[in-house]
């Protein structure tokens, strides 16, 4: 007996095949020939059915193939080889469809050649198919059936597709319909010419659902609910609303399906209540008299004003109780003793308080709110004063326990704890760049006037990190994780696609990158954005920067002058980033253009002083002492930390009457005194110099030399206000007045070519030494570098705001100390913990805006707060706050 090769579908069981056989399988409808296997081409769409001549195979009642392999072994020697008895060839191929056999060859697509005789069959119905209002549409890859509505709207109404799966679709205005559909119960598993005449008269029987096209629900519609609103597609309505599990056919006697009846059911009572609220406004908001109102329309009015005044009633209940609720469980009663000791306190010491303040100082005016709100029979009509509501937002900014302590004391009266929420609320906590803080910025500056002269809108922006401790914290309002990375669209854009190829997770941010706006001649103080970061990088640091240059030249309408920041590596990184062709020699970069500025103004880079001062004063702590990392030479001359201890110890230390700044904590520095900017000044001072030189003399030029060097660098561009020269007797401290001025050619000229004749007498030190040798006798590469980016921006910046009218300068605004005294409100937050939370920065730096300068900066730190100079503002304009939203029932 031969065996059958098995095609790629073939499934069955040998049979013996003859001529006799392979006509009754065109004879019938599924005769399976003899050594023939039956493969159907859609097995999804056929059944197992059983032929007469007992072959059960998996095929439809419309068509197999027989696929004829091998001769049967049998037939071998009296046949012609690849031939049976019959005279067949092996390899042919037949499709029997519905009692007609069709030769094909293997590389024929059998799916279009199935819908092309599906096709064929629809013509001989074509004249049935009209009857049931069918138009037939041919392609080679579908068939469809389509209806359209009549004149004059000539749109498809619904279609009826089969593609060369045989599988049919039903889409009603475009919208396919549920595979659940009712329409679809004729359809079995096979799909011939009489099953689809079968689903065209089931859906000719069906109409199309009605849905909801009235006017006044149309009118009222939201896509709130569970419904969609369909346009005109051709019906005899402009518009309707279904449901969205509408069954779009129905059958003919039924006008719209189950959903849409339902939906029908709720927009007819959404329309009710709309037209009694409408009615009921429009008869108490009427300006009509009531002479002029009929007795329908009066009986109406007097129940309406009867009902609303039953519902005020209840609601001044209610808040009655509430009130009082909230006395019993917060107010602290005074006794009438303590009430009259007060009260007499108040008007014997007023006339005192009015000849000893002046009219806008801050004592007067806490009092006269006292006073204000004493007088006051309801207290809730009391308007606070602008720098009352500032203090009370410091206040709670520290605590909102010691806050409400003090408040409930009754000592002092204080705006609520709500009244405070809704000054800071008014624009909402977001990291990153919030429009609204734009407008905030814009009014500020209107208040101090800084768009009155060109001169005060040149500002600077500082740019500082602060370490936070990973948390996450729910935010309510919007729903997120505050907590993690998050910067500008561009770095998270970068972020997210760089997790999805290593397949890591969200980090979590380990600091916190804050901006903020000061003014060049102005004392704009204004934090600008914050962004939770981890790692930051140069590219990253970027793309922020400039945005918010951006920001501040276009929408605040204010001219970037200098970008202050510390000397971190991406810092450095960030400037390098804007070498030109201008500025590509080995010295660092310390400007750029500025592509935002429409007078071609230029942009410095500037290396924050302090920063550079403490940076100095380590390298020279380490030589000769501590880490023993640097051992200084100049000309013949070692600069030696061992001469400062020899100092203290030898001749201030022992001697009790020797006056002197310099204490243990200036010698022996730990990583905590390291971070002290106090203790760099005091031992790089004129007065240090002054007595190493007395007491050693020759031996310690180059020691005397460097520090003097420094000092007077350090006095030059921390110049502070208009009279500290004068009263320290200092001329370096004095403001700059001229673009002449003796100290930029000092800066410029003397202290920079100092390092460039140190580097010169390192390099023709006689001896052999290494690089990294020579490199260990002067200061770091960095503290060098910033050097030359600090002064060289500072004389820029100077003269250029010189010329453009600004009648003198100081030089502090070049420095992060506003940026550090803003640190400092975030550590105060943090309690006994220094380091806050993403959450703590956002919710902070939203109140900081408006208190503004009346955020003093503590008397401890790293820069310390001057006493003489609180820098509080009295502007008396009002604050901005959010709109309370009345009680609800």
């Amino acid at each position: 007996m031969p065996r059958l090769k098995r095609g790629k579908k073939s499934i069955g069981k040998p049979k013996r095949r003859t001529k006799h056989n392979l006509k009754a399988a065109a004879d019938c409808k599924a005769v399976i020939p003899e050594h023939a296997y039956a493969m159907p081409t859609c097995t999804s769409q056929y059944d197992l059915v059983q032929s007469p001549c007992g072959y059960s195979g998996q095929f439809g009642d419309c068509m197999c193939i027989l696929h004829y392999d091998e001769m049967a072994a049998a037939d071998e020697e009296s046949h012609p080889p690849h031939h049976d008895s019959d005279g067949f060839h092996a390899d042919e191929y037949f499709l029997v469809f519905d009692g007609s056999v069709v030769q094909y060859k293997p590389e024929d697509n059998v799916n279009h050649l199935t819908l092309q005789r599906l096709q064929e069959d629809t013509i001989t119905h074509e004249a049935e198919l009209n009857k049931l209002n069918f138009d037939v549409l041919k392609t080679t890859e579908q068939l469809h059936l389509i209806q359209c509505y009549e004149k004059p709207n000539i749109n498809m109404k619904l279609s009826l597709s089969v593609d060369c799966n045989l599988i049919p679709t039903i889409k009603v205005h475009g919208k396919s319909l549920p595979s659940t559909h009712s329409a679809y119960k004729e359809i079995s598993q096979t799909f011939i010419i009489s099953d689809l005449m079968l689903l065209a008269k089931s859906v000719s029987e069906h109409s199309v659902c009605f849905g909801n096209p009235d006017g006044k629900y149309v009118s009222i519609f939201s896509d709130k609910g569970a419904a969609y609103l369909e346009g005109n597609c051709g019906a005899n309505y402009s518009a309707t609303i279904r449901s969205d599990n509408c069954e779009l056919l129905v059958l003919a006697q039924n006008l719209r399906c189950v959903p849409c009846q339902k939906l029908r059911g709720a927009y007819r009572m959404k329309d009710k209540r709309t037209n009694e609220k409408t009615n009921n406004v429009n008869i108490l908001s009427s300006s009509r008299p009531n002479c002029s109102m009929n007795r329908k329309e009066l009986e109406e009015k007097q129940k309406l004003l009867k009902a609303k005044a039953k519902e005020l009633e209840l609601q001044n209940r209610r808040l009655r109780n509430r009130i009082q609720l909230e006395i019993e469980k917060q107010a602290t009663e005074l006794n009438a003793k303590e009430t009259s000791d007060i009260y007499n306190l108040v008007t014997e010491y007023t006339p005192q308080v009015e000849k000893n303040f002046e009219a806008d100082s801050f004592q007067r005016i806490f009092w006269d709110e006292q006073i204000k709100y004493n007088q006051l029979k309801n207290k809730c009509s009391m308007r606070w004063h602008p720098l009352i509501v500032k203090w009370s937002l410091l206040l709670k900014s520290k605590s909102s326990k010691a806050y409400q302590a003090m408040k409930d004391s009754g000592f002092i009266n204080l705006p609520s704890e709500r009244t405070l929420y809704d000054y800071t609320h008014y624009v909402p906590s977001k990291m990153g760049f919030v429009p609204e803080t734009i407008a905030m910025l814009v009014k500020e500056c209107q208040e101090k006037g800084i768009y009155n002269e060109p001169w005060k809108s040149y500002v600077g922006l500082l740019q500082d990190e602060i370490k936070v401790k990973s948390d996450l914290v729910y935010c309510p309002t919007t729903g997120e994780l505050v907590g993690y990375v998050n910067l500008d669209s561009t770095s998270n854009q970068i972020m997210e696609l760089q997790n999805g190829i290593s397949n890591s997770e969200s980090q979590l941010a380990t600091s916190a990158l804050v901006l903020m706006v000061k003014g060049a001649s102005s004392d704009l103080k204004f934090p600008l954005a914050a962004f939770s970061t981890n790692s930051l990088d140069s590219t990253q640091l970027y793309t922020i920067l400039w945005r918010a240059i951006e920001l501040l030249e276009i929408e605040a309408g204010l001219k970037v002058l200098f970008i202050t920041c510390d000397g971190a590596g991406q810092n450095r990184k960030f400037f390098d980033m804007h070498r030109s062709e201008h500025n590509n020699s080995s010295e660092p970069v310390n400007f750029c253009q500025n592509p935002y500025a429409d007078d071609n103004r230029m942009l410095y880079f500037i290396s924050d002083m302090p920063h550079l001062l403490k940076t100095a004063r380590n390298c020279f702590a380490n030589s000769h002492s501590h880490k023993k990392s640097r051992h200084l030479w100049n000309n013949g001359y070692n600069i030696s930390w061992l001469h400062i201890v020899n100092l203290y110890e030898q001749h201030i230390e022992k001697n009790m009457y020797t006056k002197s700044n310099l204490n243990r904590a200036h010698i022996d520095l730990t990583s905590y005194s390291q971070m002290k900017v106090n203790l760099a000044a005091q031992v790089l001072s004129s007065h240090v110099a002054t007595h190493l030189q007395q007491e050693y003399g020759a031996e310690v030029t180059g020691t005397v030399e460097f520090i003097r060097h420094v000092n007077k660098f350090f006095d030059c561009v921390n110049s502070r206000n208009l009279y500290e020269g004068a009263n320290k007797r200092n001329p370096n401290l004095d403001p700059y007045t001229d673009t002449n001025d003796e100290r930029l050619t000092w800066l410029s000229d003397t202290f920079l070519k100092y390092f460039d004749t140190w580097r010169d007498s390192v390099k023709n030190r006689p001896g052999k030494f290494s690089k990294e040798q020579y490199a260990k006798m002067q200061l770091s590469q960095q503290t060098l570098d910033g050097f030359k980016i600090t002064v060289r921006s500072i004389v820029a910046c100077v003269r250029h705001l010189l010329k453009e009218g600004a009648p003198f300068v100081l030089t502090e605004v070049f420095n992060q100390d506003a940026l550090e005294q803003h640190f400092g409100h975030y550590r105060h937050k943090g309690g006994a913990n220094d380091n806050p939370t993403i959450d703590n920065v956002k919710h902070l730096i939203t109140t900081l805006r408006v208190v503004g300068s009346s955020a003093l900066a503590p008397l401890r730190g790293n820069t310390k707060r001057r006493k003489s100079d609180p820098n509080r503002d009295t502007v008396n304009s009002p604050l901005p706050r959010k709109k309370s939203r009345p009680y609800s029932i």
